[in-house]
């Protein structure tokens, strides 16, 4: 490919990508600057799922999870944050239903299962976000990390192309059957007492009537208690940027126009969220999007927040270089789409 025609991915969650692309804004804005992208399942080698990750393609654009663009930075690739998408993803403690568990202090001395993942090309994302949150959340509770068993339950990610697609009948079996999440099954035959999950995968998990909510991270007062994944990160290679920064610029300007028609279109935006992530349904979608704000942003508390779980990451072994987070932000980028899209406006 060409600068022309850069690589994208999007993660399975909440960040205006999807609508902008769904909605044929992303297409239209790239034609304009005579360009276009392709996503990563077309990559030649085979190996989009690597390159999601490790953001190893010269030129590529990734929407999503924070930590492995973080951990692109850190240790793989030369990369520009050019937007981030603030929205409360704060991770569950589940339990078993039947478990005489009531309170996170009840948690002393109980087993708590964590994903291990077995690929070493990749970082292990699923491992960080579930040991920060519930070492947030027992700290919360007054428990030192010692004061638990730490339970690792292996999986084998598959490697090749970045979102294969495998048969489901439901969007709840699918959810109970992710092979990154291979701790849930631990939990049902009772191997381990508790896991970490996000709020789609816990409201599934609920529902089969075997498990239930130990602790909500997502109602914590502290924001730094509800990062979780977030905020999620769009992130563009340095050649890409280098080469053809009309082409950041365009895909900035389409999801700022995706944000704006989210706010006024909440229920269609969640029927399109909700083909593309892991929520049950549609009105288990607007609770989690109503009145919240999809404008692109690299705001003082967004790049704090990921600052501290670039930190974080690097302390506990996940990745094994340091950056400078403001550094890697490009606000200018973001500043000339608002501007475009604000004088376009005025001209109407």
């Amino acid at each position: 490919m060409s600068a022309k025609q850069p690589f994208y991915s999007i993660c399975p969650v909440f960040v205006a990508s999807h609508i902008s692309r769904h909605l044929g804004w992303l297409e239209s804005e790239l034609a304009a600057v005579d360009a276009r992208a392709t996503g990563l399942e077309s990559h030649p080698s085979g190996q989009g799922a690597v390159i999601h990750s490790r953001h190893s393609d010269r030129y590529q654009i990734r929407d999503g999870g924070n930590v492995p663009a973080i951990s692109a930075r850190a240790d793989h690739s030369d990369t520009v944050l050019i937007g981030s998408t603030d929205i409360n993803q704060g991770g569950q403690i589940v339990v078993r239903a039947d478990a005489p568990l009531w309170r996170l202090a009840d948690l002393q001395g109980r087993r708590i299962g964590v994903s291990h993942s077995q690929d070493a090309s990749r970082v292990d994302w699923w491992r960080a976000n579930s040991l920060r949150s519930v070492q947030i959340a027992l700290q919360q509770a007054g428990l030192a990390a010692d004061a638990v068993h730490w339970v690792d339950v292996s999986h084998a990610p598959a490697p090749g192309a970045w979102r294969s697609q495998t048969p489901h009948t439901s969007k709840e079996q699918k959810v109970l059957q992710l092979a990154f999440t291979p701790e849930l099954t631990a939990l049902d035959r009772g191997e381990v007492d508790a896991i970490y999950t996000t709020q789609g995968r816990a409201q599934i998990y609920e529902r089969t009537g075997r498990f239930k909510v130990l602790e909500n991270l997502a109602a914590s007062a502290d924001w730094v208690a509800r990062i979780a994944t977030t905020p999620y990160t769009l992130v563009a290679s340095r050649a890409l940027v280098s080469e053809r920064p009309e082409v950041v610029v365009a895909w900035l300007r389409a999801n700022i126009r995706a944000a704006q028609w989210i706010k006024q279109n909440t229920l269609e935006a969640a029927k399109i969220f909700h083909e593309v992530t892991y929520d049950a349904t549609v009105e288990d979608v607007v609770q989690v999007i109503d009145g919240v704000d999809f404008t692109p942003s690299l705001s003082p508390q967004n790049l704090a927040a990921l600052d501290i779980g670039k930190n974080w990451l690097l302390a506990n072994g996940f990745i094994h270089n340091d950056f400078n987070v403001a550094q890697w932000a490009q606000p200018q980028w973001l500043g000339q789409a608002s501007a475009s899209l604000v004088t376009l406006e005025d001209a109407c």
